[in-house]
């Protein structure tokens, strides 16, 4: 998923913007560092706090502008592909719905073990 939607982008990107592609998303880079900052220094930790999706920003246009590494100053570039491998994880990994029937109600179980065992003892008695 997240290699399909890097391409999409990527394909838009290429044909919309061009030769301002980098500049656009060193842009958009610095606007969301800028937001961060803002609110650390709001919430006045000693530590920045990342949201989720601070995360998959920093991951989406990261994959989109191999250039935008020289410019990231909030985390270290490990730091990013470690976000990235675990957003892929994620989302391989999340729990699906079980298909197939709702469960059947105690009572309705209880009338066919019953049904089965009046059928058993009907044909045992003839």
């Amino acid at each position: 998923m997240f290699n399909f939607l890097r391409s999409i982008l990527n394909a838009i990107c290429n044909t919309i913007f061009r030769k301002r592609k980098n500049l656009i998303f060193t842009m958009l880079l610095l606007k969301k560092e800028n937001e961060i900052y803002k609110r650390h220094l709001k919430l006045q930790k000693k530590r920045l706090h990342f949201r989720k999706s601070d995360k998959l920003t920093f991951s989406m246009i990261r994959a989109l502008s191999a250039r935008m590494m020289n410019h990231l100053t909030v985390v270290e570039p490990e730091t990013l592909l470690v976000w990235q491998r675990r957003f892929i994880k994620n989302f391989w990994s999340y729990k699906h719905n079980t298909p197939g029937r709702k469960p059947i109600s105690r009572d309705v179980k209880n009338l066919i073990i019953e049904m089965k065992q009046e059928i058993i003892s009907g044909v045992v008695k003839r």
